[in-house]
């Protein structure tokens, strides 16, 4: 089993976000409401605060992928970014481009050149839109393979996963520790004079994913509405499905142990309130 620190957010070895929000003030649009304007920059000064945060090369992947006559702005920004961290733009920006006779790109070109290139490539960035063209780039299908491609070249899968089953599994402790919890057996015979909850997913790691379902007994008395607020309101953000269920999903890139206990902390305290 990897060395797995479940006290820090995964994701913070990946991405590390530098934008600032910045709030509007009331003189630069003073027909708008100042929760409705944000400060913006150009936008390929938007693109490099992007790229300073997505963009973080190693001597071995370093490249950047996109289209072939991006707008120009957006090429000077990929060049930039590639010489401020030490690489030639001839060698770290593919380019891919239409095939002879062609004006747009296939899409199969696409994940091929990803298939390619994926064990050096730090970077895919496409525009929405290719500007000249107006071709419409089938951004799920590419994001969909460049994860799939760094994710198998750095072994990421395997550590993900087992960070979620260690994740979840604290959290279907902590949550059976509950001295509202019953068993599934029981749940029928629950009344509305003894408000608790079950699990309905899988007590199984190998089948299940990162949720876990939990039902609100008795099923139809509105309690779980209620801990729903109560938990939302304590920065504990779940799902709530009709009939009765609340999903908890600890995300293995971002959550941490402590996310897990706080959730059964105030999932213990909104019971607390409610059968008070």
């Amino acid at each position: 089993m990897a060395n797995i620190d479940l006290h820090k957010p995964l994701s913070n070895e990946f991405v590390v976000p530098t934008n600032a929000q910045i709030g509007a003030t009331e003189s630069l649009a003073p027909r708008a409401n100042e929760n409705e304007v944000a400060c913006m920059g150009t936008l390929t000064n938007n693109l490099h605060l992007m790229m300073d945060s997505f963009y973080k090369p190693t001597p071995d992947r370093y490249k950047i992928l996109c289209e072939a006559k991006a707008f120009p702005s957006d090429q000077y920004a990929f060049a930039s970014q590639a010489k401020a961290h030490g690489f030639d733009p001839e060698d770290a920006i593919i380019e891919v481009s239409p095939r002879d006779g062609e004006y747009t790109l296939r899409e199969e070109d696409i994940l091929a050149t990803i298939e390619e290139h994926g064990s050096s490539i730090a970077l895919v960035i496409f525009s929405g839109i290719q500007y000249y063209t107006g071709q419409w780039f089938p951004m799920q299908s590419i994001t969909t393979k460049a994860k799939e491609k760094i994710f198998k070249e750095i072994g990421m899968l395997p550590v993900i996963r087992e960070r979620s089953l260690l994740l979840t599994g604290h959290l279907e402790k902590l949550l059976r520790e509950s001295k509202y919890f019953v068993p599934p057996s029981e749940a029928a015979r629950q009344t509305p004079l003894n408000p608790c909850f079950t699990i309905i997913t899988p007590t199984d790691p190998e089948s299940r994913g990162a949720q876990l379902s939990l039902l609100f007994l008795p099923v139809g008395a509105g309690n779980m509405v209620k801990i729903f607020d109560y938990l939302a309101k304590h920065g504990v953000t779940g799902d709530e499905r009709e009939p009765d269920v609340i999903r908890l999903a600890p995300a293995p890139l971002y959550n941490t142990v402590d996310d897990c206990e706080a959730a059964a902390k105030y999932l213990n305290e909104a019971f607390d309130v409610l059968t008070s």
